[in-house]
């Protein structure tokens, strides 16, 4: 039977890539790792590899639809996903974060690092709005610590995904070009505003860390799609359900990709964006050792009784290609656990 199955795997945490980039610790970090995986060990041992020129998981996702991965317009795809209307605006995400000052540093803390609950940040919200009423934009907040800013206009300026600045000093990765003054200076009042609202102030009461920021990304108009390769998308992610409507695809989350639906002789992309939500070593061998079980496994046991013809892997800047004939490749020994956080990385090109 034909059937392909793409299946888009997360970005390794940045600590973990960095660890893996090491040399000096690589043998201690190699007997310390204890990873159960070893069907992904064999797919990523004998799988055809090709390098991309996309690192970030993103762009990768977004390529599976032949969408550029320049100043790629995550927001306006992510609302559609949460339901906003889209189609006769700008958008940019403007997501909740926590921003710590450290020495001459502010430390950027994205949503999974603290808790909080819908009705605090439609308050923020709400209040930013109030603060900017007679500028030419509009603050709304959907889910998840997803939000976002309607423009009126489009815009020139160069923002930097929340992704590459989570964790870091948020001074290099400031809006660049264009009316980047003006958008320096309203990340700084939106920092100014959260940091004194009375509901920062009861969560600080309350030992928790405020949300006293947003990050801006993504930012664009809803792209046009052409129709896609794939004939149903499973994803949890907003961001690639957007990407799947606006191509007409059906689209489901993970918690229903089945053995029938991932193996049903079509064009399948399944999009595991999980591994994101921690950086720890532990957390990311712990997910690896999911997706071994949930799409691995079985789409090994499909290739080898003919319900799928092709398995493709997207990492970040590689991806991998297998057929059952190429898992008869026995001379090609399965891959060590390092190894196979090196070609989860494309740490091994």
């Amino acid at each position: 039977m034909d059937g392909r199955l793409t299946i888009v795997l997360p970005s390794l945490p940045a600590e973990v890539v960095g660890l893996l980039s090491n040399e000096a610790i690589e043998n201690e970090l190699a007997s310390s790792i204890s990873l159960t995986a070893p069907n992904l060990q064999r797919v990523l041992a004998r799988a055809n590899k090709s390098s991309q020129s996309n690192n970030d998981w993103h762009s990768r996702l977004a390529e599976q639809f032949s969408l550029s991965s320049e100043s790629l317009p995550v927001a306006a795809l992510r609302a559609k996903a949460d339901g906003l209307e889209v189609e006769d605006s700008n958008w940019l995400c403007a997501d909740i974060v926590h921003l710590r000052p450290d020495l001459d540093h502010i430390l950027l803390f994205d949503s999974t690092s603290f808790d909080y609950v819908q009705a605090e940040c439609n308050q923020l919200f709400n209040e930013l709005n109030k603060l900017f009423v007679d500028e030419s934009f509009e603050f709304i907040y959907a889910q998840d610590g997803r939000g976002y800013c309607r423009l009126s206009k489009p815009v020139a300026t160069i923002f930097t995904p929340l992704s590459q600045v989570h964790g870091k000093n948020i001074l290099p990765f400031l809006p660049k070009e264009g009316d980047e003054k003006f958008w320096r200076r309203t990340l700084n009042e939106i920092q100014m505003k959260l940091t004194v609202s009375d509901v920062n102030q009861a969560r600080e009461n309350q030992g928790y860390v405020g949300v006293n920021g947003l990050w801006l990304w993504g930012v664009g108009p809803l792209p046009k799609l052409s129709n896609s390769v794939f004939s149903k998308v499973f994803c949890n992610d907003a961001f690639a359900k957007g990407l799947a409507q606006c191509s007409q695809v059906e689209h489901a989350n993970l918690d229903g990709a089945g053995v029938t639906s991932l193996f049903s002789g079509e064009e399948v992309l399944l999009v595991d964006d999980g591994l994101c939500d921690k950086d720890d070593l532990a957390n990311c061998v712990n997910k690896i050792e999911a997706i071994e079980k949930c799409w691995i496994t079985p789409a090994v046991k499909a290739l080898r009784n003919g319900s799928l013809k092709e398995l493709r892997l997207s990492c970040d800047g590689v991806s991998y290609r297998l057929t059952s004939g190429m898992l008869r490749r026995w001379w090609r020994r399965d891959l060590k656990a390092l190894d196979v956080l090196k070609y989860l990385s494309g740490r091994n090109n």
